[in-house]
């Protein structure tokens, strides 16, 4: 099953909404993160967000401050999906799926 039809049904079943943060080089990806979870008004239940866990451009954020900064806030890492490698052996990057407790 393709993973958008998978997130949808899971979304569907759990009522959850879900919040997607896209990564921009040059941007202030934990910024954006920050803002996603930490205004009441828009807490999202669900974030689904990209993981670099190689460099890939200068000032990204790492895995471990991404999945820190969800934690902080009540998050946990559910999923991962998405998986690019590099030479077929590591993980370049993924897509995060995150849930409140």
């Amino acid at each position: 099953m393709h993973v958008r039809k998978l997130l949808n049904r899971w979304v569907s079943w759990t009522g959850y909404e879900l919040g997607k943060v896209p990564d921009h080089p040059g941007r202030d990806y934990l910024a954006d993160i920050r803002q996603l979870v930490g205004v009441p008004a828009t807490l999202f239940r669900a974030v689904l967000l990209e993981l670099n866990m190689a460099p890939m451009y200068e000032g990204q954020s790492r895995p471990g401050q991404v999945v820190d900064l969800l934690s902080d806030h009540g998050y946990r890492l559910v999923g991962i999906y998405h998986t690019h490698y590099h030479n077929h052996r590591f993980i370049k990057w993924c897509d995060g799926l995150f849930v409140t407790e």
